[in-house]
Order: structure tokens, then sequence, then C-alpha cells
């Protein structure tokens, strides 16, 4: 059966991170998947490190806490992928502390949805609400309306909400391009 792990990069944002974590312990695990869950704090702060260590206490998964003290999305994704290559899980699974799970299947339909298509990589759609103060046109701009349609192959994708296997990601090395750190263009890199 697939193992695989969640993993997220948080930077100073730990109710984001709250209201992500809660929503990522109530995954129903369905035909024998495992999950565990992988956090990646970029500003290695203690309210960040708390935020996870009470949600250890009641998940129902493993869940793992590192800090990347070198600033930057490029680096924590990174350090994601590179803990997650150390492990044995079979797909890595990438959403952002600025998001959470509309119900609690999220993670079982991705898992479903890769071997249903023998896919690499699994893009789900992401609604997003933006923290206080974003303009709405900000949030409609990046994510707009769901015009996908399940199976359809796509040439670009974010790397929030995101399944990807081991196979990519043993392939190429670094996963992230540093240079793409402070442009804003690592997915489309990736």
């Amino acid at each position: 059966m697939p193992k695989a792990t969640i993993s997220i990069i948080t930077c100073r944002r730990p109710e984001g991170l709250a209201r992500l974590l809660e929503s990522l312990v109530l995954q129903q695990v369905i035909s024998g998947d495992e999950l565990d869950i992988a956090v990646v704090d970029n500003a290695c702060e203690a309210a960040t490190k708390q935020v996870v260590t009470e949600f250890q206490s009641r998940s129902p998964f493993p869940i793992k806490y590192y800090e990347e003290p070198e600033p930057g999305i490029v680096a924590a994704r990174n350090k994601c992928v590179e803990q997650f290559l150390s492990s044995d899980s079979d797909c890595l699974i990438f959403i952002d502390d600025d998001e959470w799970t509309q119900d609690n299947h999220w993670a079982h339909n991705l898992l479903q949805a890769q071997k249903k298509y023998q896919a690499d990589v699994v893009a789900s759609h992401v609604i997003s609400k933006g923290e206080a103060g974003t303009p709405s046109w900000a949030t409609e701009l990046l994510y707009g309306d769901n015009q996908l349609k399940e199976g359809q192959v796509l040439t670009t994708f974010y790397t929030g909400n995101l399944l990807i296997t081991r196979t990519v990601l043993e392939a190429i090395k670094p996963a992230f391009d540093y240079r793409f750190a402070m442009t804003g263009a690592r997915d489309y890199h990736f």
C-alpha cells in the first residue's frame, strides 16, 4: 500500500499552520494508505514548534518538525524533499501553511488519482481565502475559478497542493533551483 508524506513549509504563520494541521489530522485513511506529516519551519520560531508539538500528541499520523534556517521557499521546499527522500514514503504531497483541506478525503483522493492515471505528478485545485487585508482581486488573479477537469494533463502547476512520486524527486537534483529563490518562478522551473 502506498505511503505518503504530507510536507508543509511554514514561515511565521502559527495560526495558519494550526488551521492546516487541524484539517490534516482529520484525514481518513482508506485502503491501507499510510500518511505522515513533515513540517519545515523556515523561521525557526518557538511559536511554530509549539503548534507542532500540540498536534503531535493528538494526531493519528506521525508529525515531524524540521527547521530550515536558510530563508526562502526554495530552501524550505528542498528541505522537504531531502527529508522525504530519507524516508520510506512513495509520494510527497505539498500543502502550504495558508491552505487547508476542504474534506477528510483530500489525501486519499490525491493518492487514488495517482494510481488511476499512473501519474508522477498530481495537482489539485486550491481555494484561497487570502490573509486579512489581502485584496480579493489578488486572490482571484492567482487562483480564480477551477476550470480544470479530472485527468486533464497540465503543463504548468503550483507546488502547493501537489503530489509528486519518489521517481521524479530522485531524478531531479536539486528539486528546486536556488537561482529562482527570490523570483517567484520556482514552480514553473520545477
